[in-house]
């Protein structure tokens, strides 16, 4: 009884782990525009997205140290984003939060 106890509170958690990284997986999210703001401070940079034909909104991301930002072929520091580039941010929404995987700046470095 109690090895098949263990075996489906195992098989549960293995599930429930398995639920979790496709969660993940799940919220990996592009968006393409034209940034707006890049703070420093607050390591946050907003993006102007066109959301549907005509219609535009402005996107929250946090930038952390894992972040890589890439203008060109080089890598760069967030402090290099500046307002109006034109980026791709790859995301993930993690507790409500927009936070940037990568940044790509179109342009040369």
């Amino acid at each position: 009884m109690k090895l098949s106890s263990l075996m489906l509170a195992g098989g549960l958690l293995l599930g429930s782990t398995a639920a979790i990284a496709a969660d993940d997986a799940a919220t990996m999210t592009m968006a393409k525009g034209e940034v707006v703001s890049a703070d420093t401070q607050t390591k946050t940079i907003v993006v102007k997205v066109e959301t549907t034909p005509g219609q535009t909104d402005n996107i929250s991301f946090s930038v952390g140290p894992e972040t890589k930002i890439i203008k060109g072929t080089k890598n760069v520091q967030f402090s290099e984003v500046l307002g109006g580039d034109k980026v791709t941010v790859n995301y993930k929404t993690v507790a409500g939060k927009k936070m940037a995987v990568s940044i790509g700046i179109d342009g040369q470095a």
